[in-house]
């Protein structure tokens, strides 16, 4: 759930295992919140790098924490249990980014606008009583949260209010959850977010035979 390719940087013989086929779980539901698209101060690799040279917690994450996260997290995936999955995101995400804080000198890849997701992610899910939606931040400030078809349109008003721009007009939130959220220390931050791509799970790259590709033998665009 943190930065994948790091840890495939560091740990040579990393193997990533599908537990399930990409249509298990279609209500499941991604929004890429880009905060930035500015190259980082530091790289993932050389990030995860010192973080194994000096933070203790690190160990104690690998040793204690991933292995029981991997199989409460598999466990909620076949159970389709999104309150469960939300949970482990979250925290998971908490605890990566504290280890990169306990990296000596200290990384810091989440930004001011990055907290204050987390913030509105929060307290949105305090309001609800239950987890509507997940942050999880990689190896810098830009969010991915993970929530359901059922949550995703009132999510979406949610981060249009406090988040809004050319593309995202203010949202009219209800008057109970606006009042919530504004006393919760949320704030309305226009043009801070530069995108909110929506996404789903889905197969990933795939390799077309010739006779569906774009380009012909040298290489050239084809007339279509």
């Amino acid at each position: 759930l943190s930065s994948s390719s790091a840890a495939s940087d560091v740990y040579k013989r990393q193997i990533a295992i599908q537990i399930k086929p990409e249509d298990w779980w279609p209500d499941l539901q991604i929004l890429i919140l880009v905060v930035s698209s500015k190259e980082k101060e530091t790289s993932s690799t050389s990030g995860m790098e010192t973080s194994v040279e000096t933070s203790e917690l690190l160990k104690y994450r690998a040793e204690v924490c991933v292995p029981k996260r991997l199989k409460d997290i598999k466990k909620a995936i076949s159970e389709k249990d999104f309150q469960v999955l939300a949970e482990i995101i979250m925290k998971d995400s908490n605890q990566f980014h504290a280890i990169c804080a306990d990296t000596f000198p200290p990384i810091f890849y989440m930004n001011e606008i990055s907290k204050r997701i987390v913030h509105l992610i929060t307290k949105y899910n305090s309001y609800s009583k239950c987890y509507k939606a997940a942050y999880t931040f990689d190896a810098g400030p830009n969010a991915v949260i993970f929530t359901t078809k059922q949550y995703l349109p009132e999510l979406m008003d949610v981060l249009s209010h406090y988040f809004p721009d050319e593309n995202r007009k203010p949202k009219q939130l209800t008057e109970n959850l606006k009042l919530f959220l504004d006393k919760a220390g949320c704030v309305v931050s226009p043009g801070l977010l530069q995108d909110i791509i929506h996404t789903s799970i889905g197969s990933g790259p795939l390799v077309l035979a010739k006779e569906h590709s774009l380009l012909d033998e040298k290489g050239d665009l084809k007339t279509l």
